[in-house]
């Protein structure tokens, strides 16, 4: 970096960031101790190697490499490898979604003597529910939770004009929000590729037998061996799941203070009231790694008198924070002429700190504008996808994968009678009186 010293603005910006990170660092990775010694978080796979870099990134708060390079590309690519697990671990979230909405709709094929169904009381409740509402907003929530539980019975070809209409929304709009767009229907329909297929290969055997089975035809001995195996595969997952979000939150902390410390010309006060805290927990995380399991206890009163000192520090933070941001820009061209790299790190620091652990950091948005051809393109890609994964499916699954996606989707009624035709005519045609009744409940569920 220039010896010339940086505007105040982006200055005062960095030692922020500096110490609102540090002092997320600090509450969070004293929080994620206590969590694994209280046996409420556990490694994941490969979990391990990624607490050995965070803990090397702790150490090196308190030494000569604070903020070197190498701390800074090690994060990097740790930071890279809990994304990659995470996008694994979300696309296995989404498929066995699929098939928990499966076994809520079959349950009650088992229950003796339900009570019958009123199609047109049931209807005019459900729309009076919809539209008692005044908000515009939360009446489309309850249409789309009424869509999404409510018995499927539209056919492939209208659930497809739906995506593609649902895409003209994005004519003009910049290429990257129409690709998010396709990955939320992806996932939705628990069909999206993750790129890091190597990553929790052990959940991939608890699929086989939710493949093979007819839940039209369902007995209860099989619906009985596949609840616990949802229950089972679903405990892990969230194992895995927590732990990942608990190491990205510490990542994210410690890649921002390392990323910015050197634009900080003098130390922080806040990190010498937080080295005892942050060095005892490093320890301790260091002592367990060395005895497996063995998580010590750590000086609880101690943190808690140092934490409790500085009670409404981080609110006031990030009103700092977010009071600096809005006057970075105003220094970009002089930031440019100075070093770019200045800028670069402070708007990388942004992301890092921001409300989304796992939000994109590298500047790869595709700003084309959609025209009506990339539309179109985008469209027939997409639904030739999903036709090929409801190829050879059992019908349940398939009209579960649409009432997943159908959710997802703009709401596509234009007037209250709309609703209602649509209302009637799923009713009618739904004569599995335990599916009926289960999508029923599980609709009320939702706003019990």
């Amino acid at each position: 970096m220039s010896e010339k010293k940086i505007p105040a603005a982006a200055e005062a910006l960095a030692e922020e960031y500096a110490e609102l990170a540090i002092l997320n660092f600090a509450m969070d990775f004293y929080n994620t101790y206590e969590q694994f010694y209280d046996c409420e978080l556990a490694y994941a796979e490969n979990g391990r190697e990624i607490m050995d870099a965070v803990l090397k990134a702790a150490e090196a708060l308190y030494q000569e490499d604070e903020g070197s390079e190498s701390t800074v590309a090690l994060l990097d690519r740790i930071r890279r490898e809990v994304v990659g697990r995470m996008d694994v671990l979300t696309a296995y979230i989404d498929w066995f979604n699929i098939h928990e909405y499966l076994l809520n709709r079959a349950e009650l094929k088992f229950e003796d003597d339900l009570p019958e169904i009123d199609n047109d009381e049931e209807a005019r409740r459900l729309l009076q529910f919809v539209f008692e509402s005044e908000d515009n907003m939360e009446v489309n929530l309850r249409i789309k939770e009424m869509i999404s539980q409510l018995p499927v019975r539209m056919t492939s070809k209208r659930f497809f004009e739906l995506i593609r209409e649902s895409l003209s929304v994005y004519k003009g709009a910049e290429r990257e929000s129409l690709k998010g767009f396709v990955y939320m229907i992806l996932s939705a329909a628990g069909i999206y590729k993750p790129e890091n297929k190597e990553y929790f290969k052990e959940f991939e055997q608890f699929k086989e037998p939710f493949l093979k089975v007819n839940y039209k035809e369902i007995d209860k001995e099989t619906f009985d061996g596949l609840e616990e195996r949802l229950a089972s595969v679903s405990e892990a997952l969230n194992v895995s799941t927590e732990f990942c979000i608990a190491m990205q939150t510490l990542i994210n902390s410690l890649y921002t203070y390392h990323l910015v410390k050197k634009y900080v010309p003098q130390e922080l006060s806040l990190k010498e009231r937080l080295e005892g805290v942050i060095n005892e927990v490093t320890d301790a995380f260091k002592h367990e790694a060395g005895q497996q399991g063995d998580f010590i206890r750590v000086d609880t009163e101690g943190a808690d008198r140092v934490f409790a000192s500085l009670e409404g520090k981080p609110e006031k933070l990030v009103a700092r924070v977010a009071a600096s941001e809005g006057r970075l820009e105003s220094v970009k061209d002089e930031l440019d002429k100075l070093n770019p790299e200045i800028y670069r790190d402070l708007t990388l620091a942004g992301k890092l700190m921001s409300t989304s652990d796992f939000a994109e950091i590298e500047d790869s948005t595709d700003r084309t504008e959609c025209s009506a051809d990339i539309i179109e393109e985008t469209g027939i890609q997409l639904v030739e996808n999903l036709q090929k994964e409801f190829e050879g499916k059992d019908r349940q699954v398939k009209r579960a994968m649409m009432a997943s996606v159908l959710k997802e989707l703009p709401v596509f009624f234009v007037s209250h009678t709309e609703v209602m035709n649509y209302v009637r005519f799923t009713l009618d045609h739904c004569g599995d009186k335990a599916e009926k009744t289960a999508s029923l409940r599980m609709f009320w569920k939702e706003f019990d």
